[in-house]
């Protein structure tokens, strides 16, 4: 009898193996709006990218940053993107819209510098609030303090993410 059960369990355990590697086949598998391609390499639109959530993005940056391939994009601008969007997301998504629109060279420095004073300006904000904070004593503004630090962190790395779009404008018109 416990031949019969044996036998049964590495029929079933092989069974679903077997599933599990066919299901998992990057040919069948689904990605970006249903097309089938690469699990490990998906591809997005810009238009596509311009509508993913807040979540998405994280489960991107987390586990596929280096994966994620934005259609006209390269592969390393395409890593930037993502951290903009981890970053800053709804300033991301408008900058790629507006920036898919101008296809002048010049238009899209100024489009990006525009973008790049705008988080300048908030930063040193932050550095204001920071060292405002710094000084306080007392339960709230240590909390106030630690999220205002990690806000000017974002803002810092995405004003660099920013440079080095600024450096190759003519990204995403491929």
């Amino acid at each position: 009898m416990s031949i019969t059960t044996s036998r049964t369990n590495r029929r079933g355990a092989l069974a679903m193996l077997a599933a599990i590697a066919v299901f998992s086949h990057p040919a069948i598998a689904k990605t970006d709006e249903g097309r089938a391609g690469s699990i490990l390499k998906p591809r997005y639109t810009q238009s596509a990218f311009s509508r993913l959530d807040k979540l998405t993005v994280q489960d991107l940056y987390g586990k596929r940053k280096f994966k994620v391939v934005v259609d006209g994009f390269s592969p390393a601008m395409s890593r930037t993107l993502i951290n903009l969007a981890h970053n800053e997301l709804r300033s991301t998504q408008r900058l790629v819209r507006d920036l898919g629109k101008i296809k002048n060279r010049n238009a899209r420095i100024n489009r990006i510098t525009k973008e790049i004073l705008k988080f300048q300006k908030l930063e040193q904000n932050l550095w204001k609030s920071v060292q405002r904070l710094e000084k306080k004593k007392g339960g709230l503004s240590r909390l106030t303090l630690a999220s205002e630090k990690s806000r000017l962190n974002r803002t810092v790395f995405t004003i660099k993410y920013l440079r080095q779009w600024q450096a190759s404008p003519m990204e995403g018109t491929r």
